[in-house]
């Protein structure tokens, strides 16, 4: 069959160095010669690799001692609401979200689980707690600069690029230091000598605490959640990730020294049915 006919899934991969933010390996499409579009560079919407964010949030409101709607300080074990309930707008309007499996709503649950299984009204429910525009701020402070102060932020309904989540994901991979993806380091003329050099751009974003703990729920994600699959194909090495499904599928993983972003998804934004 000629392959310009058939239509299929676009793909984007990027894969850095979390510790200096240096990209490794980039891959911007399925097949150049039937679309020359970058999709490293694309916008889309994240899905669940962003509810990170939002617990990393709530972690920073422990640093102050902050007790959120009474419940204590936030930690792993803080009980969060998953039963079905409107987060009604500053406007008014109704928003009623759903969990990713249908008919799941397990009433209360631990932050843990939460962010392990991708519940996404505990998710917002803890997002309305620490407060939307402070999980904005974050997120944007991360690279994620589309992020707004809304409900539906929580589950990853604004568009990012992947090379901007992978430099996202390193502010929990680098101890709460953000990096900004780099591919070039230095131009040299055809002597060797220094023309231009380039140097990361490095801001610590939040408490290495924050990253830590953060960081230790994405783990559970690996061990015992949405992640788990890869240790059953035999993937046995310490790390952390977490899944994304918004009509496209992402996957968000790292270990101690690569951090790689895939995303999966149609050009015209429909659903491939894909977690």
């Amino acid at each position: 069959k000629d392959p310009n006919n058939i239509t299929y899934p676009q793909v984007a991969l990027v894969a850095l160095n979390p510790h200096t933010g240096q990209i490794l390996a980039l891959v911007g499409g399925r097949n150049y010669g039937t679309s020359q579009l970058d999709h490293a560079l694309s916008e889309r919407p994240t899905g669940s690799i962003f509810k990170p964010f939002v617990y990393a949030a709530a972690y920073n409101t422990s640093l102050t001692n902050t007790s959120l709607d009474g419940s204590g300080v936030f930690t792993a074990l803080t009980q969060l609401n998953d039963d079905p309930q409107d987060f009604s707008t500053t406007d008014g309007d109704t928003y009623t979200p759903k969990n990713m499996v249908r008919g799941e709503y397990p009433g209360m649950v631990t932050a843990i689980e939460a962010l392990t299984h991708s519940l996404n009204i505990a998710t917002i429910a803890l997002a309305q707690e620490v407060g939307y525009a402070n999980v904005a701020n974050l997120a944007r402070s991360a690279g994620i600069v589309n992020a707004r102060a809304t409900p539906s932020m929580a589950i990853g309904t604004y568009n990012a690029t992947p090379i901007e989540m992978a430099g996202a994901y390193t502010v929990f991979a680098n101890s709460g230091v953000h990096l900004k993806p780099w591919a070039l380091a230095s131009v040299r003329n055809p002597e060797g000598d220094i023309v231009a050099d380039f140097a990361p751009e490095a801001k610590q974003i939040v408490d290495p605490r924050v990253a830590f703990l953060t960081q230790s729920l994405l783990e559970n994600v690996m061990a015992h959640g949405t992640g788990a699959g890869v240790r059953g194909l035999g993937f046995t090495a310490p790390a952390a990730g977490k899944t994304g499904t918004e009509h496209d599928a992402w996957f968000a993983g790292y270990t101690s020294n690569l951090l790689c972003i895939i995303w999966i998804g149609n050009d015209d934004y429909t659903d491939i049915k894909l977690q």
